[in-house]
């Protein structure tokens, strides 16, 4: 479909001809037919499974993470409570109190909490199907404008549409769509930071304090950037981070019931702290029992049994990052010749595939390897001077966390297949896949940005 649609030739021969043919237009109705069914199903599906507020149940996800991480938390900050503290997870419908996201995430949310629950889960919904759009079309305008953009015109929205049309059918697009997690909105902000961290970097680190929501996101980021030289991004966004996270936790702190400034200031740190401690013992989140997790520690956590602590994740990310860094310092250098500019390129696809590796990340976060995906299929950047057949590789690699519905809740617990998962082996090596593809994939993405001439003339076979 994709050759297809990219290699019509008369759409190729000059601008003028830049409006699609007949069988051009019949692949996009398609597209959009296939997506709109995917979402319908999507939403039948959430009603079907629908989570009703309260103890958690997992034979019934649907919107479970709207309920737990956006609504209900926004609802608690609004009038007062802590969302942090055990008494929120006692007085509202929730399974648990927050962990430690920043408090920013309680006031972006707050719109919504507003409303009635389920006219806030509709709108959240047609929210996230719009989030979607968005990410695929700054992919689509990111995408090599002087081989394909310039020439095609308004073939923007097809390769929108296109890239759409596969995240729906994607695990981690269903995923999030059916759990109504934040997770869309933290990729499009990943995308802006990385696609305008040069040419407007005070816009970028506004993208990137929002990241901030989820410091998993916004601590590797910032790291990342910052060997890609985007020094003001960095600085922008840690400040933006910090003055958008504090002005909420501070109301919080004035609501504490009880005792002085430095006393309610205390007792808020405290069960924030809390409140991590008792989301990283909760079962499902337990690396050895996890089918969701995207990262290396992850990974090694799983075959070693073992339970590694907040300081064990960040010393991991740190040791993932110093060796990579030197290569996107080199990447993102003028001499070096390269597309570090552009969010489809190779730079930007390493920055964003060490983004998955190096720190706690499920498999909803794997949305972000649409854009390298993209990239390499459109030739994007600095792409075409890698030989396809590292390119094939790579899409193997990046493609796999994707389509992986293997390590799934509704495969691995199914009564039919469960007998076949029950041994250790079995199921740690099918919940290992995508980890182990995306640490190989940054692997290799590494070595092709080091070994690559900086005459753009010159390529890697």
């Amino acid at each position: 479909m994709v050759q297809e649609f990219l290699e019509d030739n008369t759409a190729l021969r000059s601008p003028s001809s830049a409006v699609p043919t007949r069988p051009s237009r019949t692949l996009l109705w398609i597209a959009r037919s296939l997506t709109l069914v995917a979402i319908v199903l999507t939403a039948i599906r959430i009603v079907n499974n629908y989570q009703m507020p309260g103890p958690f149940d997992e034979h019934n996800l649907g919107f479970c993470d709207f309920h737990n991480g956006v609504y209900f938390p926004s609802l608690a900050w609004l009038q007062g409570d802590n969302p942090y503290s055990s008494q929120y997870a006692q007085s509202y419908p929730v399974m648990r109190q927050v962990p430690l996201y920043s408090p920013l995430v309680f006031l972006s949310h707050a719109p919504l909490a507003i409303l009635p629950l389920h006219v806030a889960e509709a709108i959240y919904f047609c929210m996230m199907v719009a989030l979607l759009w968005g990410c695929a079309r700054l992919i689509a305008k990111d995408i090599d404008r002087s081989k394909l953009i310039l020439q095609l015109g308004n073939w923007v929205f097809p390769t929108t549409a296109l890239l759409v049309l596969f995240a729906v059918y994607s695990r981690p697009g269903h995923a999030t769509l059916y759990s109504g997690y934040f997770t869309l909105e933290i990729i499009l902000a990943t995308f802006l930071t990385f696609a305008y961290s040069l040419q407007s970097p005070y816009w970028a680190g506004l993208a990137l304090a929002y990241t901030s929501i989820k410091p998993t996101y916004a601590i590797p980021l910032g790291l990342i950037l910052l060997a890609m030289q985007r020094f003001k991004t960095v600085a922008v966004g840690t400040v933006l981070a910090v003055l958008l996270g504090v002005a909420p936790l501070i109301l919080t702190i004035v609501e504490e019931p009880h005792g002085s400034w430095s006393e309610k200031t205390h007792s808020v740190l405290q069960s924030m702290l809390h409140s991590q401690d008792f989301h990283r013992d909760q079962n499902w989140e337990r690396p050895a029992v996890s089918w969701t997790r995207l990262d290396l520690l992850g990974m090694i956590a799983k075959w070693t049994r073992s339970q590694p602590n907040d300081w064990t994740h960040l010393l991991v990310m740190i040791a993932i990052w110093l060796p990579v860094a030197p290569v996107l310092w080199r990447g993102a250098g003028r001499r070096a010749g390269l597309d570090a500019t552009q969010l489809t390129g190779l730079v930007t696809s390493l920055a964003l595939v060490t983004t998955l590796v190096c720190l706690y990340k499920h498999a909803y976060d794997g949305l972000l390897l649409l854009a390298p995906i993209a990239g390499i299929l459109w030739n994007s950047g600095a792409w075409p001077r890698v030989a396809w057949g590292y390119r094939l590789s790579l899409i193997g690699l990046l493609g796999l966390p994707l389509v992986n519905y293997l390590s799934t809740h509704a495969v691995l617990f199914h009564p039919r297949w469960q007998g076949m998962f029950e041994n250790a082996w079995a199921s740690n090596i099918v919940t290992s896949l995508n980890a182990a593809s995306l640490f190989l994939a940054m692997l290799l993405l590494a070595w092709i940005i080091w070994r690559l001439p900086g005459d753009k003339s010159k390529g890697i076979a």
